[in-house]
């Protein structure tokens, strides 16, 4: 619906030193008239040490909610729904289950591992 928006400027999409809250309350008010609330988290790393170059990426799916649901936390979980459950709600061992951030690190370990590349020389 926002086409990507706000993609890798997430964090300086309303410029510096705005709240995580301000954040969410100017997202909130883009979707206000959108049905279609389909959003994701995108986390994505490469390497690359002159010789490999490796990549890694993992997606979380879930829906932007109606309203805030500030708990714990950061950035945009308190408007991030998966599975009908606020992210903000979730307590760390149940994020990190799902955090596409652990997931695309653990799958670029992964690759270092069956390749065998050495990270040391």
């Amino acid at each position: 619906v926002l086409n990507g928006f706000p993609g890798v400027l997430t964090n300086r999409f309303l410029g510096e030193k705005k709240t995580d809250s301000e954040k969410n309350q100017a997202l909130l008010n883009m979707m206000k008239d959108k049905e279609n609330r389909n959003c994701q988290f995108v986390s994505a790393f490469a390497f690359y040490d002159g010789k490999h170059l490796e990549t890694s990426e993992s997606v979380l799916k879930g829906t932007i909610a109606y309203r805030e649901q500030i708990n714990m936390g950061f950035g945009f979980d308190s408007i991030f729904l998966y599975k009908d459950k606020f992210l903000s709600d979730m307590t760390i061992p149940e994020k990190n289950k799902i955090s596409p951030r652990q997931k695309a690190l653990k799958n670029l370990g992964n690759i270092f591992l069956q390749k065998d590349i050495d990270l040391i020389n």
